[in-house]
């Protein structure tokens, strides 16, 4: 009996001891079968440490049974002491938050069930074969080859500099969403040659059927402040490359550069040799090479093209020039000149002794005799001259049609010429007949007309821009902005031609109708393409066709020649209209969709981002 009391008697110390007034550890009951530590939440509303999620992370959860206890919208304070975090053992697979501090960090989520995961865009496309496609492979069965993007280029600048994607990775892919080859290139631009003859405001841009194609040796790391850029390339370690839009023809990707005429392309193999280049016609047939020249210069040579004729000149320690016209094999059929510009409207101005000019036919005869001190290209039957300060209109004929005042330079434009008097500060306009035409005089103090498209002019003055027409002075709009550009802007769900005012400084836009009978407010930019009927339109550069694109309300809205809608994005994608497909680019996608609105192609790009 004694034995038993003691035993009792030690039972009540020790259960004193470890069960005192401290933390107590819960005894097992039922409804704890697995004996995991619980305690009474502090309120309904006690948010809870859940390690049960499957990503390993916790997250925190919320008791919400009782209906006056709402779910928080705001993360808590980390002043807030009730809300700290006390650390779970990893057998421990629950903890309450508790009012003492954490004896070690823990990361704490909230509870992100309600948003959806960010997934890349589903892949769609084939491939010409197996394995990796690291060369172009031509053939007649493509239809088309349009560019995508494969990957981006991330570029980190120095201290204080900007980072971000400065580029991608190219590969080629035909019109039914098969990939051709992989990103191998840097780039893939389309080969264009700019004519500035027709107009100095309006010109036109001429798109070859090749894509020049960009790969880089060689790469160095050029050092940029504290840090280094990691994408910087010097323009020797750049290679490029032909291919034809069809896919049938392709050359080495090779070339130092390649520079594009109105009907060939010159490729040049080495910069510091101007004799080392090839020559190809818009069928991927070589021409002749420089090394096929009949001549060398001690200098260098520059050679141009017009009207299936090329003007070679010859550069001679950089004091004497000698110019030949070539037919397209590279033999010698006019020459030598010591001026000369390329052929134009069937005539070519040149000059024997490098002081008077005159113009010859394609046979070398005289058509008008050398007698001007300075000369430009004819163009729809005109050519401008200069004598004594004062420059005038010539027919074919070598008549004079009429003369700009004295001191002024004349410009074509859409509607005839400007003629500029910088010394006075006046512009005046004539049409083709010399017919002084608009409103066009103007002092010094009110600022300078300057041409747009069509018979517009447009003149900036303090913060303010006025659009004109020349043809119908009366008919003018005025709204604050600095420049116009042509543009479309969207109205009843069809595209309108107009022009767009930029008040850059208060970040506004005003849209102005062609015949300048309206004009609104624009949420944002209208998109342009520069260089293509002063800047309004883009083009399908594979198939040529013009595309139309307006802005609004976050989108642009595309159609086609007969206002027929090709598709809508977001305004800040990148887009273009290629083999009658739309091209969009994202950080993570790159998609090719046809009229109908399906897709073609998409290939996801795996992009990094910065936390």
């Amino acid at each position: 009996m004694k034995r038993l009391l003691a035993l009792l008697l030690v039972t009540v110390l020790l259960t004193l001891l470890f069960c005192g007034c401290g933390d107590k550890k819960p005894t097992e009951t039922t409804a704890n079968p697995e004996n995991v530590e619980t305690a009474a939440p502090v309120n309904n509303t006690q948010p809870v440490i859940d390690y049960s999620a499957s990503s390993g992370d916790p997250v925190i959860t919320y008791d919400a049974s009782s209906a006056d206890s709402p779910l928080p919208t705001e993360p808590a304070s980390a002043a807030d002491p009730a809300l700290s975090v006390a650390p779970a053992s990893a057998a421990d697979p629950a903890a309450l938050i508790s009012p003492s501090a954490p004896s070690k960090p823990v990361k704490v989520y909230y509870d992100d069930s309600k948003y959806t995961p960010f997934r890349l865009p589903e892949a769609k496309y084939t491939r010409l074969r197996e394995g990796p496609l690291t060369e172009f492979t031509p053939s007649n069965d493509y239809g088309a080859v349009v560019p995508y993007t494969a990957a981006p280029i991330f570029s980190k600048g120095g201290e204080g500099g900007w980072s971000g994607i400065s580029g991608y990775h190219w590969g080629l892919m035909d019109k039914n969403g098969r990939i051709l080859t992989d990103g191998i290139y840097i780039d893939v631009y389309p080969v264009e040659y700019v004519d500035y003859s027709g107009s100095s405001f309006n010109y036109e841009t001429v798109t070859l059927p090749y894509w020049n194609v960009r790969t880089v040796e060689n790469v160095r790391v050029i050092p940029q402040g504290d840090e280094d850029d990691t994408w910087n390339y010097t323009d020797g370690d750049m290679l490029h490359g032909l291919i034809s839009m069809d896919g049938s023809f392709a050359t080495p990707v090779k070339y130092a550069g390649i520079m594009a005429t109105t009907e060939c392309v010159i490729a040049q193999l080495d910069w510091s040799d101007s004799f080392a280049f090839d020559v190809f016609d818009l069928k991927g047939s070589k021409l002749f090479s420089g090394s096929d020249l009949p001549r060398r210069s001690t200098d260098m040579l520059e050679l141009q093209y017009g009207e299936g004729m090329f003007l070679a000149t010859y550069y001679y320690d950089n004091a004497h020039e000698a110019c030949y016209f070539l037919d397209k094999t590279g033999k010698e059929l006019l020459g030598p000149y010591e001026r000369a510009l390329p052929f134009s409207d069937g005539l070519a101005c040149v000059s024997t002794d490098g002081e008077r000019y005159g113009y010859v036919d394609k046979t070398g005869s005289w058509v008008i005799e050398p007698k001007y001190a300075m000369a430009w290209s004819f163009k729809n039957g005109q050519a401008v001259q200069e004598e004594n300060n004062r420059q005038f209109v010539i027919d074919k004929t070598g008549r004079e049609i009429f003369s700009a005042p004295v001191g002024s330079y004349l410009n074509r434009t859409d509607f005839g010429y400007e003629a500029d008097a910088y010394g006075e500060g006046q512009t005046r306009f004539y049409d083709r007949t010399g017919k002084e035409i608009g409103a066009g005089i103007v002092s010094s103090g009110e600022g300078w007309w300057s041409c747009l498209t069509g018979d517009k002019v447009t003149l900036s003055s303090d913060g303010s821009l006025t659009i004109r027409s020349v043809l119908d002075p009366d008919k003018s709009i005025t709204a604050p902005g600095y420049y116009a550009m042509p543009a479309y802007a969207l109205k009843d769900g069809k595209p309108v031609a107009g022009y767009e005012i930029v008040n850059y400084e208060q970040g506004q836009y005003t849209f102005v109708t062609e015949d300048l009978s309206q004009s609104w407010a624009l949420t944002e930019a209208a998109p342009v393409d520069y260089g293509i009927n002063g800047y309004r339109e883009t083009r399908d550069t594979v198939t040529g066709k013009t595309i139309k694109a307006a802005a609004d309300r976050g989108k642009i809205y595309c159609f086609d020649e007969n206002d027929k809608l090709l598709g809508s994005f977001p305004n800040n994608t990148g887009w273009k209209i290629l083999g009658g497909m739309l091209r969009t680019i994202t950080d993570f996608a790159c998609t090719y969709t046809d009229p109908n609105g399906k897709t073609v192609f998409c290939y996801p790009m795996d992009t990094i981002l910065d936390d």
